[in-house]
């Protein structure tokens, strides 16, 4: 089947439009964006950090009252839909209470504004983290893409001679590279031997180092 032309089919789709429809029919360049693109706009951001007394985030007044801590810390940025309150779960152990918030703004603009002026910056004393609230499938996709390349950035090391300890270790990989190149690294120790380590695990700041 032959194909129309962009031209052909709009005239054709005028003429029915005119003697069938008898309406006329505008048309424009459409331009979606990409989904990437999309994903820039959200006006719903997550708040740690703030202000907050660890002995009294299990009252609901108190809760309440961080509310409206917030409230007019973030008003003066632009209309506000709503600011909810939560006790944050962490899983590590024995880990402080705290208390975090998701602050919601009719504009994706002022959203946007915020987390560029909000994020790592002080208020009363309290280093602010304020970032986009992400829904819990993108959430555990960006955190599945943050271990997968953090894995790209280990190497299992072994062969090493017997004597050689963490600093010399990290000092042969910092001169393959360059200083500070190395985030972290674990020895393992034989456990016949406790002076003698068996292999380690080497982490570097990027995995164009790593490999």
């Amino acid at each position: 089947m032959r194909s129309l032309s962009k031209a052909k089919l709009e005239a054709i789709l005028k003429l029915l439009a005119k003697y069938v429809f008898a309406r006329q029919v505008l048309f424009y360049e459409y331009n979606p964006k990409s989904k990437a693109e999309m994903r820039k706009v959200f006006n719903n951001v997550i708040v740690k950090g703030f202000q907050q007394d660890e002995a009294k985030i299990d009252d609901p007044a108190y809760i309440e009252d961080r509310k409206t801590y917030l409230t007019k810390i973030f008003e003066p940025f632009g209309k506000l839909q709503s600011i909810f309150v939560q006790k944050a779960n962490s899983r590590k152990l024995n880990a402080p209470k705290t208390l975090l918030a998701f602050v919601c703004f009719e504009d994706p603009d002022t959203a946007a504004k915020v987390v560029e002026m909000m994020h790592e910056r002080e208020v009363d004393c309290h280093k602010f983290y304020v970032v986009e609230a992400l829904k819990k499938q993108e959430l555990a996709k960006k955190v599945y893409g943050f271990k997968l390349a953090k894995k790209k950035c280990n190497l299992f090391v072994k062969g090493f001679p017997a004597n050689t300890d963490q600093a010399m270790l990290k000092m042969f990989f910092e001169g393959l590279t360059h200083p500070g190149a190395i985030e972290n690294m674990r020895l393992e120790m034989d456990k016949n031997e406790p002076n003698r380590a068996k292999y380690a695990f080497v982490c570097f700041t990027s995995p164009d180092l790593a490999s």
